[in-house]
């Protein structure tokens, strides 16, 4: 699988050299997502995921279109984040009102 997904990557640089663009693989991450308890994990057991001969990064969570995915799909960075936010929102509010009063 680990070897599938570096030709993937490297036709996606090859990709964007003919293209005019670029990856920045230091900027680049990947997570594996499983529901189950012990899932088996191919990237352990191998040299990793590489992108234009660089090392891809594994973590825990990962951020797109506004959404926080971690490894198993509880959402609970996500919803954390949001928690935080209606807080700060709530005591900002209150705090006007007592301004205001």
């Amino acid at each position: 699988m680990v070897s599938i997904i570096n030709v993937d990557l490297q036709h996606l640089v090859e990709w964007g050299e003919r293209n005019l663009t670029t990856f920045e693989p230091e900027k680049t991450t990947f997570t594996v997502i499983s529901r189950r308890k012990d899932p088996f994990d191919p990237f352990e057991q191998s040299e990793g995921i590489q992108m234009d001969g660089q090392l891809v990064k594994r973590v825990g969570e990962v951020k797109l279109v506004g959404f926080l995915f971690d490894t198993k799909l509880t959402f609970g960075g996500m919803t954390d984040k949001l928690a935080r936010k209606v807080l700060t929102l709530k005591d900002s509010c209150i705090a006007q009102t007592e301004t205001n009063a």
